[in-house]
């Protein structure tokens, strides 16, 4: 069998998606040694709809079998290549089109939630500076909480995301980000900023895996804290009430089986100061870089990493 190890990209993810690539050929070359397989690697420039044919042409030119798809952000994660290799009939790991392009965007995720009481911060998309300022510049009030969270719609790996507390005076620092974020994306997520603790659960195949906290040196979970080793400390499983954890593990299955995901995902999660929680995104392509939180927690479970690879294979073949 042929495997086709798509990576890298032109997304904001890019350096993540190498980072993934590396491991991941590292997990399928250990696989290798137990079967037949052959490995590709794929580095696409993709358009933003996919049209220009160049994933069709490697395919078709290496005699692709199956795809790994480590494509993080962009094209490789909100449903356009999916949809390619579906109309071309090729297996490929991750979640089906339909799926990823919900959940890359997190309006429709959160609007989702929403209608199936699964708790989220409170939000809007902000599409026009009038819904956060009169003609005079100066903030409407009421404006969902104290602290204020500001991100893209469908961007992944923290790109694009502010903390600011929510300050109607002069000389307001929201209004030219909001100018900016507009001016980049067209619109954005506003929403309540929920203290308490940063949590993360994966979920693979249908089964929930333990549970990580996150504790990041820097002053939230971003770029720096992801990615650079030392940047955060990881709690594995996370110290939290059975009851809680429950809680977190049947949010996170509904959501994963309302998007219709397959295969695995991962879901952020914020826990209050009053243990009450709220599910923040779900991520169908998640990271598997040194680290990465989903192999972390796939470990936990007794899961080495170049068996999860092989699980993710099996399971693409099987569909």
């Amino acid at each position: 069998m042929k495997i086709g190890l798509l990576y890298g990209g032109v997304s904001f993810e890019r350096e993540v998606s190498i980072k993934s690539s590396k491991s991941i050929r590292f997990g399928i070359n250990e696989y290798f040694k137990k079967s037949n397989l052959d490995l590709e690697l794929i580095d696409i420039p993709f358009d933003g709809d996919c049209r220009s044919g160049i994933l069709y042409s490697e395919i078709k030119k290496y005699e692709i079998d199956l795809v790994f798809n480590s494509l993080h952000g962009g094209d490789g994660e909100n449903g356009n290549v999916q949809k390619l290799l579906e109309n071309m009939g090729v297996p490929f790991t991750g979640s089906g089109s339909e799926a990823c392009k919900k959940a890359m965007n997190k309006s429709i995720t959160k609007n989702i939630c929403k209608k199936n009481n699964i708790p989220v911060p409170n939000g809007i998309v902000v599409s026009d500076l009038r819904q956060l300022f009169n003609s005079q510049g100066h903030q409407k009030k009421n404006l969902i909480s104290d602290k204020l969270i500001v991100k893209p719609i469908d961007e992944g790996s923290s790109a694009d995301l502010y903390i600011m507390a929510n300050n109607s005076g002069l000389n307001n620092p929201l209004l030219k980000l909001a100018e900016y974020m507009l001016e980049k994306y067209e619109s954005f997520l506003l929403e309540e900023y929920i203290e308490g603790r940063e949590l993360t659960i994966s979920i693979l195949d249908g089964i929930a895996l333990p549970i990580v906290e996150i504790i990041a040196k820097k002053r939230f979970y971003n770029y720096e804290a992801k990615y650079e080793r030392g940047m955060s400390e990881y709690i594995v499983p996370a110290k939290i009430d059975f009851k809680i954890q429950k809680e977190i593990e049947k949010y996170a299955l509904k959501l994963y089986n309302l998007l219709d995901c397959r295969h695995y995902s991962r879901i952020d999660i914020r826990l209050d100061d009053e243990n009450n929680v709220y599910l923040l995104e779900l991520n169908t392509l998640p990271g598997m870089t040194g680290t990465s939180l989903f192999p972390m927690s796939a470990l936990e479970h007794g899961i080495k990493f170049q068996e999860l690879i092989s699980i993710l294979i099996n399971l693409a073949k099987d569909e």
